[in-house]
Order: C-alpha cells, then sequence, then structure tokens
C-alpha cells in the first residue's frame, strides 16, 4: 500500500506539465472521443489465505492472464463501461500446472482460490467533472466470483481428511465504483478504480463443501491500478480481497501484476 501511495505522488509531481485529459492521443487518434477499446494482459499472479490453519498450503502464485472492454469518455455526464475477464486465464494456469508440474492438482488439494465466474466484471459509471488534468467517475459493478477453500481438519487419516468451509461457492454481487484518471503527461495517462460488491445470490455451492445457509454472505473488495501509454501498451495491477462476513478462517486475497496491449475496435 505504501508502494501506490509513493507511486501516486510521484505521478502527481510530473503531471504539473500534464496537458488536459481530452487532448491525450492514443494510437494517433484521441482517447476520449466515446471509443471503445479491447485489451489482452499477461499477469503474474499471486494468492494468499493468510486465515488458514496452513496457509504455506493456500498459496498460489504464476502467470495467467486477463481481457477487458471499455468505452471511454471524459465528457462531465456521459457514461463509461469496463468489462473484465480472468477465468480463461486462470483455466489455462491450471491447465499448465496439471500437465507439467503436478498431476494430481485435478483432485482437490488444500488450497483457497479466488477468480470471475463465468459472466466476467462489468461496470458503468458517469464522469461528474469537467475534464481538465483530472477525471472523476462514479457507477455500480455488476461483478461474479468463484471461491474456494479446503482445508485439512483431520491429518491423522490417510493424505488427511479435506473439508471445504463457507464462505464458498459461486456468487452474483453488486455495489458502487468509483473511477479516477489523471493525464501525467503527453505520452502517459494514470487510472485508479475501486469497487465494493455485495453478494445478493449464490447460484451454487461445491458439491464437496460444508454448506450453512444462515452463514453471512461474503463481500468483495476491489482495487486496479493502470498507467497507459500513448503507444497502446499498459501496465498495472489487479487486487481483488474476500471480505469475510462470518468467523471461519478464509482471507483470501489476490494479487494480479499486469502488463498489456489495448486495441481501438
Amino acid at each position: 500500500m505504501k508502494l501506490l501511495v509513493y507511486f501516486i505522488l510521484l505521478c502527481s509531481f510530473f503531471s504539473y506539465r500534464a496537458q488536459n485529459l481530452t487532448d491525450f492521443n492514443y494510437l494517433g487518434d484521441n482517447y476520449s472521443a466515446d471509443e471503445t477499446y479491447l485489451s489482452a494482459a499477461i499477469s503474474r499472479s499471486k494468492l494468499t489465505n493468510l486465515a488458514a490453519p496452513y496457509s504455506e498450503n493456500h498459496t498460489i502464485n504464476g502467470f495467467t492472464g486477463t481481457i477487458d472492454l471499455k468505452k471511454v469518455t471524459f465528457k462531465k455526464g456521459q457514461k463509461r463501461f469496463f468489462y473484465e475477464h480472468k477465468l480463461i486465464g486462470d483455466l489455462f494456469m491450471l491447465s499448465r500446472e496439471i500437465l507439467f508440474k503436478n498431476h494430481n492438482a485435478i483432485y482437490r488439494q488444500e488450497s483457497s482460490n479466488l477468480s470471475c465466474g463465468i459472466l466476467g466484471w462489468a461496470a458503468w459509471t458517469w464522469n461528474i467533472n469537467t475534464p481538465k488534468k483530472n477525471s472523476l467517475a462514479i457507477g455500480f459493478n455488476l461483478h461474479d466470483y468463484f471461491l474456494t477453500s479446503t482445508y485439512v481438519v483431520d491429518s491423522s487419516s490417510s493424505g488427511g481428511k479435506r473439508k471445504s468451509l463457507e464462505p464458498q461457492g459461486y456468487w452474483f454481487t453488486a455495489g458502487p465504483k468509483l473511477v479516477y484518471n489523471r493525464s501525467i503527461s503527453k505520452h502517459f495517462i494514470l487510472e485508479a478504480a475501486t469497487s465494493y460488491s455485495i453478494s445478493y445470490w449464490r447460484v451454487v455451492s461445491l458439491s464437496y463443501a460444508t454448506v450453512d445457509d444462515n452463514y453471512p454472505k461474503p463481500h468483495f473488495g476491489q482495487a486496479r491500478l493502470e498507467v497507459l501509454s500513448s503507444i497502446g501498451f499498459f501496465a498495472g495491477f489487479d487486487y481483488n480481497w474476500v471480505i469475510n462476513r462470518g468467523d471461519l478462517p478464509n482471507s483470501t486475497k489476490r494479487f494480479d501484476a499486469l502488463f498489456g496491449f489495448r486495441f481501438m475496435l
């Protein structure tokens, strides 16, 4: 978190000579002229669940990927759209693990996982200020999440007895979203976004989980920081975490460092 604060302060220091956001040219065209963009990124991902009794078994590191779609405008009162999907990249990482590293990974292991669901993460926001070097937009998100946590509860048995506990399953969520943009220079702009998602429906539980329908529904937090260049490349990170509202051990967090390219459609 300190690194994020220092980075934003550094960007603010260099942006005193920056142009207005509406003058930012992207691949030779105006970036904010209500255009639609498709992005593909490679990500280095790390997932942890430090609340787990054996948290070392709940750490996942690896390369995966993400795609996103966004419609961009900075004009006051106009609507923006953002869509992100991680599941395809996560399935590729799992397949690579099963084929080349650990054939037993196809079976249930002691681990935790957090990813988007089948539908992905979508958000609509509306610009609330007249853009100069800064732009602020507020709106709402509609997300879906796959959440799993499996623990060894009886190590005396052969291989250990495993149990998947609440909160778990495939969730539909909704909540507020905030997006901030700042011009850094004629070649770079910064985008920071945060979301809070409240679960309203568990579509399905894990078939092997211990289900408790009275357990408080989880909430989810999300933060994203990105620096976009005028030649199409961008770098940044996604940070997603579970807000566990019950007393069972689950504090799953996911950090994705991103590097990708954005295409104008």
